[in-house]
């Protein structure tokens, strides 16, 4: 986090993202601009919590970790670390059947993801796109509305 608050400064990294709707385009800009990772970038953006997000890594099918800004909706996952993926999501199909969604966002719904208080959420629409890491057997799986 030391690094990614160093080679990102908050006060410039603010005015990149200005009035500037989220997508992974952004994280892809902010990445190259800044010299470092996907992921750092993922990361850094959730510690601004500017953007209501949240970041899953899965290994082998199973969860990692996660993380997500304080403004996201949902803070609990359907799972807890060293559970399945679950498989009507782009990183449970990967591990299921090796389906890959290369530089693609995909649709997902809240209860593919999240626990469900209110009936009303479980139809809730998420965007979820990939970075996967093969010589790894991981996926990391950025979700925002």
């Amino acid at each position: 986090m030391f690094a990614a608050c160093l080679l990102m400064p908050e006060k410039q990294l603010k005015k990149d993202i200005f009035k500037r709707k989220f997508n992974f385009t952004l994280i892809d800009e902010v990445s190259r601009k800044y010299q470092v990772s996907a992921t750092a970038t993922m990361l850094r953006f959730i510690a601004l919590d500017h953007y209501p997000l949240m970041l899953v890594c899965s290994k082998a099918g199973k969860l990692k970790w996660f993380r997500y800004s304080e403004d996201f909706r949902f803070h609990w996952l359907n799972l807890e670390i060293g559970n399945g993926i679950p498989i009507n999501t782009c990183a449970g199909e990967y591990f299921e059947d090796g389906r890959k969604y290369n530089g693609t966002t995909e649709t997902v719904f809240a209860e593919d993801w999240f626990k469900i208080n209110h009936n009303y959420e479980r139809r809730q629409v998420f965007n979820e796109y990939c970075i996967y890491q093969d010589s790894l057997n991981q996926v990391i799986s950025l979700i925002w509305e």
